[in-house]
């Protein structure tokens, strides 16, 4: 997959107060209307202790995220019409150059099996063992960081 063109998108970084509400929006959307996911298993609580990456349109129209929990890669979504364009691998690099500058020594996450070539893409290791979450398989992924010098 190639990656994205930067001039079709911008990925902004940011906490829930100030992104939250695009965040949401596009959660919404994925999880909830598009595959039935209870709107109390996506919705936790836990958005605030966060790091959010949000991906908007050269017009500011937001079409993918992801939150960052620590070393917890987590709801990678990106609007239907826009899939296969490279947001989910700019969502993924984001994040794990966040892992990288904070010094983490492992990253993971759990992934759809729609989603395990982008985890493979980047290097995670990925669990054969497939698990059910919020009524949907997914598989455990993770990846250990390497630091230089």
């Amino acid at each position: 997959m190639p990656p994205p063109r930067l001039d079709m998108f911008v990925l902004r970084e940011g906490v829930w107060k100030d992104i939250g509400s695009s965040v949401l929006q596009i959660r919404r959307q994925v999880f909830q209307d598009e595959q039935g996911i209870a709107r109390h298993l996506d919705e936790d609580g836990q958005d605030e202790d966060c790091l959010h990456f949000l991906v908007e349109t050269a017009v500011g129209e937001p079409v993918g995220t992801a939150r960052m929990w620590h070393n917890h890669l987590q709801r990678l979504a990106v609007l239907d019409r826009v899939r296969n364009q490279g947001i989910g691998f700019l969502l993924v690099a984001s994040m794990l150059r966040t892992a990288h500058v904070q010094r983490f020594g492992h990253v993971e996450a759990t992934a759809q099996p729609s989603a395990l070539g982008l985890a493979r893409l980047f290097g995670f290791d990925v669990d054969p063992v497939v698990r059910e979450i919020a009524g949907r398989p997914h598989h455990r992924v993770s990846k250990q960081m390497i630091f230089e010098g």
